[in-house]
């Protein structure tokens, strides 16, 4: 009785790239360098770990995997063997795989303020493999910038003229470098904050035409005004940006008043509280003598 034993193959064990980038497809072959026709399949592993099989054709079993994350990888192609051919392990191959840019993030909003913009945003959704460590907004005209950190998605581009129209992009940037940059946001105008400064209290009498102005900074330029609390003396009445008319009543205490003065190009608000006390007005007196 005659034996035969199964024969022993030989793997070689390849990568259609290597370094790869992160995300990439990668293609792994084992050839078969001392069998005629083996069958069966091919397993490519790293440690106890299978990454893809292939079923062996000719002589080479092929596979591709695009799930290796970035850093070294050591790869090993197992036959499992056949009718003729005995089970055989490839020599490993040690494969890298590079990190790549992020994606882009996306811009949620654009609040002005008094020469700055605040951008906000959301983090991008492929990050490239490894960890954002920062992100930098830029301004368009003046290329103004500011830096976010990692965890960070909002900052305040600083140092901008009021009145500019400005628009903004914001990238990712990791190891790999600057990722793509995000879809330009709306336009945003930076405008000095609002001011509103009449006097704290003011003087009246009655009888006697009065007229206080409210002086107003700032913001668009396009301004209303209001009494939000307190009731104006009797003869007073709030016209546009001022305080006028005649009072009729002396008053026993102050009157306090608030007025909000409200940008309508922009809805913000300021608010100024105002005493006003009116005293009695003079009266003159005639004299007479009879002879």
């Amino acid at each position: 009785l005659l034996l035969l034993s199964k024969a022993q193959p030989t793997l070689a064990l390849s990568s259609s790239a290597n370094p790869a980038s992160f995300g990439a497809s990668i293609t792994l072959a084992a050839t078969f360098a001392s069998a005629a026709s083996p069958s069966g399949t091919v397993e490519f592993k790293e440690g106890s770990t299978t990454l893809c099989t292939g079923s062996v054709a000719g002589a080479t079993a092929t596979c591709s995997t695009s799930s290796l994350t970035v850093g070294s990888h050591n790869i090993t192609a197992e036959y499992a063997g056949d009718a003729n051919y005995a089970a055989a392990t490839s020599s490993a191959i040690t494969q890298v795989v590079n990190a790549v840019v992020s994606s882009a993030p996306t811009i949620t909003s654009v609040v002005p303020g008094d020469g700055q913009v605040t951008v906000s945003w959301t983090a991008p959704t492929d990050t490239g493999g490894v960890a954002i460590t920062d992100y930098t907004v830029t301004a368009s005209p003046g290329g103004k910038q500011c830096t976010a950190g990692a965890t960070q998605t909002s900052c305040t581009v600083a140092g901008l003229a009021n009145g500019t129209s400005y628009t903004f992009t914001v990238v990712a940037n990791n190891s790999a470098g600057p990722g793509a940059p995000s879809t330009t946001s709306a336009s945003a105008t930076p405008l000095a904050g609002l001011a509103l400064t009449p006097p704290a209290t003011a003087s009246a009498k009655v009888g006697q035409a009065f007229s206080l102005p409210l002086p107003a900074s700032g913001g668009s330029g396009n301004y209303s005004f209001a009494v939000t609390s307190g009731t104006l003396p009797a003869g007073l009445s709030l016209n546009g940006a001022a305080i006028t008319g005649t009072p009729t009543t002396a008053t026993t205490a102050a009157a306090s008043i608030t007025v909000r003065l409200t940008d309508t190009g922009t809805t913000n608000t300021k608010d100024a509280t105002i005493a006003i006390t009116v005293a009695k007005g003079s009266q003159a007196i005639q004299f007479t003598s009879t002879i």
